[in-house]
Protein backbone atom coordinates (compact mmCIF):
# COMPACT_ATOMS: atom_id res chain seq x y z
CA UNK A 1 0.00 0.00 0.00
CA UNK A 2 2.96 2.58 0.72
CA UNK A 3 4.29 1.62 -2.65
CA UNK A 4 1.14 2.50 -4.17
CA UNK A 5 0.51 5.77 -2.53
CA UNK A 6 4.48 6.30 -3.11
CA UNK A 7 4.15 5.78 -7.00
CA UNK A 8 0.55 8.39 -7.08
CA UNK A 9 3.01 11.03 -5.15
CA UNK A 10 5.61 10.46 -7.48
CA UNK A 11 3.32 10.66 -10.66
CA UNK A 12 1.39 13.61 -9.42
CA UNK A 13 4.91 15.72 -9.08
CA UNK A 14 6.11 14.41 -12.45
CA UNK A 15 2.86 15.32 -13.93
CA UNK A 16 2.88 19.04 -12.20
CA UNK A 17 6.48 19.31 -13.34
CA UNK A 18 5.89 18.42 -16.82
CA UNK A 19 2.93 20.94 -17.19
CA UNK A 20 5.12 23.44 -15.63
CA UNK A 21 7.84 23.34 -17.55
CA UNK A 22 5.45 23.85 -21.09
CA UNK A 23 6.09 27.24 -22.31
CA UNK A 24 3.99 30.15 -22.12
CA UNK A 25 5.41 32.01 -24.58
CA UNK A 26 3.28 32.80 -27.39
CA UNK A 27 4.71 33.64 -30.79
CA UNK A 28 3.84 36.90 -32.57
CA UNK A 29 2.51 37.08 -35.11
CA UNK A 30 3.41 38.94 -38.31
CA UNK A 31 1.21 40.57 -40.74
CA UNK A 32 0.68 38.84 -44.08
CA UNK A 33 3.03 38.67 -46.77
CA UNK A 34 2.42 35.39 -48.22
CA UNK A 35 -0.60 34.08 -50.37
CA UNK A 36 -2.04 30.88 -48.25
CA UNK A 37 -3.08 28.71 -51.23
CA UNK A 38 0.32 28.90 -52.86
CA UNK A 39 2.66 30.72 -50.83
CA UNK A 40 3.60 33.19 -53.11
CA UNK A 41 3.96 37.14 -52.62
CA UNK A 42 0.66 38.79 -52.12
CA UNK A 43 -0.89 40.99 -54.54
CA UNK A 44 -3.04 43.66 -52.23
CA UNK A 45 -5.09 44.04 -55.30
CA UNK A 46 -6.29 40.21 -54.98
CA UNK A 47 -8.02 39.91 -51.28
CA UNK A 48 -11.00 37.87 -50.10
CA UNK A 49 -12.92 39.91 -47.07
CA UNK A 50 -14.30 37.45 -44.72
CA UNK A 51 -16.89 39.23 -42.66
CA UNK A 52 -17.86 36.44 -40.12
CA UNK A 53 -14.03 36.67 -38.84
CA UNK A 54 -13.88 40.22 -39.79
CA UNK A 55 -10.61 40.13 -41.57
CA UNK A 56 -9.31 40.67 -45.28
CA UNK A 57 -6.95 37.38 -46.56
CA UNK A 58 -4.75 38.39 -49.54
CA UNK A 59 -4.10 36.25 -52.39
CA UNK A 60 -1.64 35.98 -55.27
CA UNK A 61 -3.90 35.82 -58.22
CA UNK A 62 -7.72 35.33 -58.78
CA UNK A 63 -7.68 31.65 -59.00
CA UNK A 64 -6.78 31.74 -54.83
CA UNK A 65 -8.74 34.65 -54.35
CA UNK A 66 -11.65 31.93 -55.32
CA UNK A 67 -10.33 29.03 -53.07
CA UNK A 68 -9.93 31.20 -49.76
CA UNK A 69 -13.68 32.61 -50.36
CA UNK A 70 -14.64 28.50 -50.52
CA UNK A 71 -12.74 27.82 -46.86
CA UNK A 72 -12.29 31.33 -45.99
CA UNK A 73 -11.20 29.43 -41.84
CA UNK A 74 -9.41 27.53 -43.45
CA UNK A 75 -6.38 30.06 -44.56
CA UNK A 76 -6.89 32.10 -41.68
CA UNK A 77 -5.27 29.22 -39.71
CA UNK A 78 -2.97 28.21 -42.39
CA UNK A 79 -1.50 31.77 -42.44
CA UNK A 80 -1.40 31.75 -38.49
CA UNK A 81 0.76 28.10 -38.63
CA UNK A 82 2.89 30.49 -41.15
CA UNK A 83 3.23 32.64 -38.80
CA UNK A 84 1.51 35.48 -40.11
CA UNK A 85 -2.01 37.64 -39.44
CA UNK A 86 -4.50 38.54 -41.79
CA UNK A 87 -5.00 41.96 -41.28
CA UNK A 88 -8.16 43.50 -40.27
CA UNK A 89 -11.13 44.76 -42.92
CA UNK A 90 -10.57 47.98 -43.73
Amino acid sequence: MKHLILAAILLSVVAFVAVGCKSTETKELQPQTICPVEGAPINKAMFHDCKKAGVRIYACCEDCVKAIAADPEKHIKILEEKGQKPVSIP
